[in-house]
Parts: C-alpha cells; sequence; structure tokens
C-alpha cells in the first residue's frame, strides 16, 4: 500500500512499528499490568490449543491514528459483549495463521484483506477459557473503508484514537459480569468502553513497544459503526 510523502508521521510510525515487532518481544512481563485476577498463562502439559489468530489493525484518518475494535454480539458464548480485535479460529484451508486473521477480518467486518499491510506479530496468548491459543498480527490500512458488520457475531465496529491510550486516567479496575460470575480485572477505559482481559493484554504488549506519537490532532474522538 502506497502513503503520499504528506503523511511523514505515519510512514515513520509504522517502520518503527515494522522494525520492533522483529525484534525480541516482552510478552508476559507486559502483560502483567492488565491480567485479571486469577489469570494463568501456562498451558497445562495435557492441554492441546486450539490456534486462532486476531488483526491488530491501525487505521489512518487524516492526521489521526486509530485502532479498530469490535464489540461481539450478546450471544450467550465466552466472550459474549466483550470488545476484542477481529480475529478467530484457525481453518484448515487457511494457509497460514497470518491468514486467518485477514479471513476473519473479512467475515466479521467486510473489510477487504488487498487493502491492509501486515507489518508483524505479537507475542502469542493462550486464554484457558475458550482454550485459544491466539495470535496477534498488527497491520494497516487507510481511511475509509466500506465496513461491513457480520450483525449475528458483530453489535459495533469500533475506531479508537491510540493517543487516548497514553492518557494517565484510561487505565481502572472494575468488575465485570461473565458466564463464569464476577471477574476483577484491569482494563483500559475510553468514553463509555472498557477493554480487558486477553484483548487488553495484547494491547499492553503493543502499547509497551510502540510508543504514541506525538500529533496536535483534533480527531481525538472515538467513532462507532453499528
Amino acid at each position: 500500500m502506497k502513503i503520499s510523502s504528506e503523511e511523514d508521521w505515519f510512514i515513520a510510525f509504522i517502520n518503527r512499528l515494522e522494525k520492533r515487532l522483529a525484534e525480541p518481544l516482552p510478552g508476559a512481563s507486559a502483560w502483567q499490568r492488565l491480567m485479571p485476577k486469577g489469570r494463568v498463562l501456562e498451558i497445562s502439559a495435557d492441554v492441546v490449543p486450539q490456534e486462532s489468530a486476531v488483526l491488530v489493525l491501525f487505521i489512518k484518518i487524516q492526521h489521526s491514528l486509530n485502532l479498530l475494535f469490535i464489540r461481539r454480539s450478546q450471544d450467550g458464548r465466552i466472550h459474549g459483549g466483550q470488545m476484542g480485535f477481529p480475529g478467530g479460529r484457525a481453518e484448515p484451508s487457511d494457509q497460514n495463521l497470518a491468514n486467518t486473521a485477514l479471513r476473519e477480518a473479512a467475515e466479521e467486518i467486510g473489510i477487504k484483506p488487498s487493502t491492509i499491510t501486515l507489518v508483524g506479530k505479537l507475542t502469542p496468548l493462550y486464554i484457558p477459557h475458550s482454550n485459544f491459543r491466539v495470535h496477534p498480527f498488527v497491520g494497516y490500512t487507510m481511511y475509509p473503508q466500506a465496513f461491513r458488520r457480520q450483525e449475528q457475531e458483530i453489535d459495533e465496529i469500533v475506531l479508537i484514537p491510540y493517543t487516548r491510550f497514553f492518557s494517565t486516567d484510561c487505565l481502572v479496575f472494575e468488575t465485570f459480569e461473565t458466564l463464569r460470575g464476577k471477574v476483577e480485572a484491569p482494563c483500559f477505559k475510553i468514553d463509555d468502553i472498557g477493554i480487558w482481559g486477553a484483548t487488553a493484554m495484547i494491547l499492553s504488549e503493543l502499547i509497551s513497544i510502540a510508543p504514541s506519537i506525538d500529533l496536535n490532532q483534533n480527531e481525538s474522538s472515538v467513532i462507532k459503526f453499528k
């Protein structure tokens, strides 16, 4: 994907991010601050996890750098109603896990894989309650996109300015209702949106290696697509 010379700040950020993703990653040390109470990271020797992948997607909107999230439908499943990245389990037809992330994003939010450039991946994270080992792939695209929400699985698509995650008051501790009962967890709180669990842990690693860029940007509002 070509980027014009007028977008030097974006080029610099993406280049720095791609280089950093090729280096050793912090993994568990970055996850710690967003781990729910009682969270276990290890996989038992007798457990065979299901491989899955998510897409951590940066979207440039004029002079604003945004991350794309989805809110899953209240469908009675383990992660129902939670904020997350588009993604899902690997299928036999997928060439690799990167293809899984792109295919799932296309199915869930209608974004074409040909419009996305992948720049690397974060540390795989095991989720005990779903038995998924999640591989987070990081990429970028340009706005606008013709999003098409998969209504049975996705309640809304949300774009959050990346700089918002570096605010001193966006990290809070809350109690969440789940199918397993109440869970105490730290989370990123942006306006009325709470991001916790595996998504917050993945995000914690991302922001630990990709510091925010200093922009005088007016587009600081969350954008929601129903």
